[in-house]
């Protein structure tokens, strides 16, 4: 700006019904695909449909706004021929059109990863930061996978998430009472699970690119050195839910309530990870169209209740 400053005009307009941009802009024929939509005026009486030289596939979806600029729509481009495909939005007897808006064709599919953010040295009795990020780092969405997490030699909080979408979040939990400094080891066990969510759009899909971190504590309560793992579990292989049954209990659950809500638990989940998986990924994302994202398997399960 010039020296001493110089006047200016501020402009507003009321934003009408259109859209604006789609990303991922690249998909690969696949059964499911979450796509970000940015426009004005989006409300829950909009539907979503990819159209290619003026032929609409029967695959589409209703989109699940977030606010009146941005919402998420899930298609089936499973079998579609490749090539790019433009994006129309209907509402109430109104159509608009984005061209070009999605590329599908042949990409390198959703690849899960997740990696443990540890400090060199720990001390005794002093519980420690540890941070779990997870990442996807292919080009398709991922139905969000359950991540187990063990402590050898030492015991773990239940993860949080470490900062928010909008801005810092205040630690719950047992991780807020460890991080205040105290030597509380209440609530850890040797080993964690949790459900790698996503945290924008529906939380039960890993979108590609996406990147979260989450915050939990470690420690040990003797001498010997602490070994940290973080791995998926094989969908495949059965839940052995009797030897987790102590680590996904909720802190404040009393002993005689919580084997009456395990066996509903179980019984709702099924007995492979991957069903466990699929059944945990559907209610995390009906809480995150209520405006809840958790990685909790107890809090995604509740939601049917």
């Amino acid at each position: 700006m010039p020296p001493g400053g110089a006047g200016f005009l501020l402009s507003s307009q009321v934003l009408e019904f259109n859209l604006f941009s789609v990303s991922p802009f690249t998909s690969r024929q696949q059964r499911q695909c979450d796509l970000k939509i940015e426009g004005g005026q989006f409300d829950h009486d909009m539907t979503f449909s990819p159209h290619r030289r003026l032929w609409c596939n029967q695959h589409c979806t209703i989109g699940l706004p977030v606010d009146s600029s941005v919402a998420y729509a899930t298609f089936s481009l499973d079998g579609l021929p490749s090539g790019l495909y433009d994006l129309q939005a209907d509402h109430r007897g109104s159509a608009r059109t984005l061209s070009d808006a999605v590329d599908v064709g042949s990409r390198q599919p959703g690849r899960f990863q997740v990696r443990l953010v540890t400090p060199e040295a720990i001390r005794v009795f002093r519980p420690t930061q540890l941070l779990v990020v997870y990442e996807n780092l292919g080009s398709t969405d991922l139905v969000a996978p359950v991540v187990k997490v063990v402590a050898r030699n030492g015991v773990l909080a239940p993860p949080v998430f470490w900062g928010r979408r909008d801005g810092p979040q205040e630690l719950v939990g047992t991780a807020a009472a460890t991080v205040s400094g105290g030597v509380d080891f209440s609530g850890m066990t040797n080993r964690q699970l949790f459900l790698a969510i996503g945290r924008e759009g529906p939380a039960g899909i890993l979108r590609p690119g996406a990147s979260v971190t989450l915050m939990s504590m470690f420690g040990t309560m003797h001498g010997n050195a602490v070994s940290l793992s973080a791995e998926t579990i094989d969908p495949d292989s059965p839940a052995d839910w009797s030897a987790l049954k102590e680590d996904i209990k909720p802190a404040f659950a009393p002993a005689d309530g919580w084997e009456t809500v395990f066996a509903n638990f179980h019984a709702a989940v099924g007995d492979t990870w991957g069903q466990t998986q699929e059944a945990l990924a559907d209610d995390a994302t009906y809480l995150s169209r209520l405006g809840v994202y958790s990685s909790d398997l107890i809090d995604c399960w509740g939601s049917r209740c």
